[in-house]
């Protein structure tokens, strides 16, 4: 992580907001479900972006402008000094979905955008999942039961050591965090969702 000191700062820290936009396939035999999901993560920039206006001062003494390395939208880029390698230079929380079986890759390709926060970069990464998921169902009251579909998330690259998930505010708001077309009801659905809960485990 370029810029980030895990032991002076600790683990970098990524917050994660899911917005289900719908609920189109609930498995009661398989015990699978598909949600269309909309995810954006955003963490402060680890050191490795500049402001494209600012004129840096290169090793042999002379300026070169961030411009050059123009690799991220929103008035920032890569350093030029990272740009040969932007993939490698360049955090990403490498998102993944634990108990999806199929489609776990994002169904749109994923989008990013920088922003300034009370003085610091912030970086933006947006993307859409529809996934097949496989969670328990706990059926025996049956239409009178209520059952947790589980979304478990992870990072394929990093680490608890390196990064930190942490949940948006938004996920405390079921109007924020659900849309009203996923949530099924009478007449709509034989499932209702009634509400989200979000929980972080140490791996």
């Amino acid at each position: 992580m370029e810029g980030h000191d895990i032991t002076e700062k600790g683990p970098m820290k990524v917050i994660i907001n899911v917005y289900l936009a719908d609920l189109p396939c609930v498995d009661t035999a398989a015990f699978t479900f598909k949600p269309k999901m909309q995810l954006t993560l955003d963490w402060v920039d680890d050191g490795a972006l500049v402001d494209e206006n600012i004129i840096i001062l290169d090793e042999d003494g002379g300026t070169s402008s961030a411009s050059t390395a123009n690799y991220y939208n929103g008035g920032f880029s890569l350093r030029p000094d990272l740009a040969d390698k932007p993939s490698e230079s360049m955090f990403n929380p490498e998102l993944v979905l634990v108990n999806s079986i199929a489609n776990a890759t994002p169904s749109i390709d994923k989008s990013v955008a920088v922003s300034l926060l009370r003085g610091r970069p912030v970086v933006y990464e947006y993307c859409e999942f529809f996934p097949e998921l496989r969670s328990p169902l706990d059926l025996v009251q049956f239409p009178f039961d209520t059952s947790a579909l589980e979304c478990r998330f992870t990072s394929n690259q990093w680490s608890t050591i390196d990064l930190q998930f942490v949940w948006a505010k938004e996920m405390q708001d079921f109007n924020k965090t659900v849309s009203p077309a996923a949530r099924g009801g009478p007449g709509l659905s034989e499932f209702e969702i009634i509400g989200v809960e979000t929980a972080v485990e140490d791996v």
